[in-house]
């Protein structure tokens, strides 16, 4: 709410404006959300040069823009700068601003007829293409939710012991199992219409279930971890689902640290002792750190998957699914390794950008720091192999467009999908 992000131009272009221009001008949104905080001392809801110089002016924007919920600080300024709808109402106090800065002639009157003339537009929009016989079958909706996060988990680590035999005997561990995390908090909240857990979607395989801790506290529970480790003990791999609890990571606060919760660093522990097929799977909406990843067979990365993760976890678990996503970000091996450890001090006056375009691999590959995984990271149950790669032309200026054409084959065992990442850099001269 207070705090200003200090951050250069090239900065901005490259790296945090490079993803909202994509999108406004592929998919051209109807709305944009401002944000809270100031840029280059100015805040978002009054910034011009963003929202109509840059959204509007160069990418095409022909919406309306709000404001995040409360994100006004000086209305009049807001509509003078093309922030158009205030979130939520003021109950017309910021009306009777906008009316005495009109009468004053702070705020001209075409500035606000700009403003109504967007927001009318959407709303006519809406209506001329409103399909009043679309209907909402939720039931696929869910099954499509399914499909998704099975094409977007991540096999992070995997030493042959996925996918797993439907007839094996296979112990569940850990609360997440039962109970999985899977979506944010505050804003990212949302009523789902139904939630599926592994531990549910596992009926009719060999499957078992301990506990192993709960998310109320960090401590450990020696009885759950007794009984946790007793089922591991019986079972041919014992699967342990961890993650961060919603007290470690949400709206309205920073993490202080990567840590999973000490209960679950403990568990994996004392499973890996009784056991050598353990398998992690993550719920997590960001990188933690693993201090157990050398002791587990293999790591599954799900994320935040969604209402439907439970089916999408034990599909993949079991080799109904093929791990297909990419990591899209780096996990560094501890938090002192990130690039803006030494700068980012959370909410306060300003926020410098010291890192510029050296964020997430950039930073990682420019210091040939060692991660635990890298972004682009994915393993899978199948092979690809890639062929006949060929570039449009050897050379281009910063007018011409390059494109890049290559042959890839799944040469495994099972059906899947393959990520294509190029990687562009500078060529050092000889």
């Amino acid at each position: 709410m207070s705090s200003s992000s200090q951050v250069d131009e090239r900065t901005l272009r490259e790296i945090y404006l490079a993803a909202f221009e994509g999108a406004i001008k592929k998919s051209k949104p109807w709305t944009v959300m401002c944000s809270y905080n100031k840029i280059n001392g100015i805040y978002a809801a009054e910034n011009k040069k963003f929202l109509n110089g840059i959204l509007r002016d160069e990418w095409g924007f022909d919406g309306f823009v709000m404001s995040d919920w409360g994100a006004v600080n000086n209305r009049p300024a807001d509509l003078a700068a093309g922030m158009d709808l205030e979130m939520p109402s003021s109950s017309g106090q910021n009306d009777r601003r906008i009316v005495k800065a009109v009468k004053e002639g702070r705020l001209s009157e075409a500035d606000l007829d700009k403003a109504v003339e967007n927001i009318l537009n959407i709303v006519f929009r809406r209506n001329e293409n409103r399909n009043s016989s679309a209907a909402f079958d939720m039931e696929a909706d869910h099954r499509l939710a399914r499909k998704i996060e099975e094409e977007c988990a991540i096999l992070l680590k995997n030493n042959g012991v996925l996918p797993l035999d439907e007839k094996s005997n296979v112990a569940f561990i850990g609360y997440f199992a039962e109970n999985p995390r899977y979506q944010g908090g505050g804003s990212s909240h949302i009523n789902s219409f139904m939630v599926e857990s592994a531990l549910e979607m596992s009926k009719g395989y060999n499957v078992s279930y301990a506990k192993g801790y709960t998310t109320d506290s960090e401590a450990v529970d020696s009885r759950l971890m007794r009984e946790a480790v007793t089922a591991a003990a019986q079972a041919g791999t014992a699967v342990i689902f961890a993650g961060l609890p919603y007290a470690f990571e949400s709206e309205g606060y920073d993490r202080t640290h990567m840590r999973l919760p000490e209960c679950q660093n403990q568990l994996i522990k004392a499973v890996c002792a009784v056991n050598k097929n353990v398998v992690v799977v993550l719920h997590n909406g960001s990188p933690v750190e693993m201090p157990w990843i050398d002791d587990v067979s293999a790591v599954l990365e799900m994320y935040l998957g969604g209402q439907a993760v439970g089916g999408a976890t034990v599909n993949l678990l079991f080799g109904k699914a093929n791990p297909s996503g990419h990591l899209a970000e780096t996990f560094p091996l501890k938090l002192e390794d990130n690039p803006s450890y030494l700068y980012y001090t959370g909410e306060g006056d300003v926020t410098e950008y010291r890192e510029g375009v050296f964020v997430g691999y950039r930073y990682y590959d420019k210091k040939k720091m060692p991660v635990l995984f890298p972004f682009g990271h994915g393993l899978s149950y199948t092979e690809f192999r890639y062929s006949g790669i060929k570039l449009s032309r050897q050379s281009i200026t910063e007018d011409d467009l390059l494109t890049v054409t290559a042959e890839i084959t799944n040469t495994g065992k099972m059906a899947g999908k393959e990520v294509v990442q190029l990687y562009v850099g500078q060529r050092t001269a000889m």
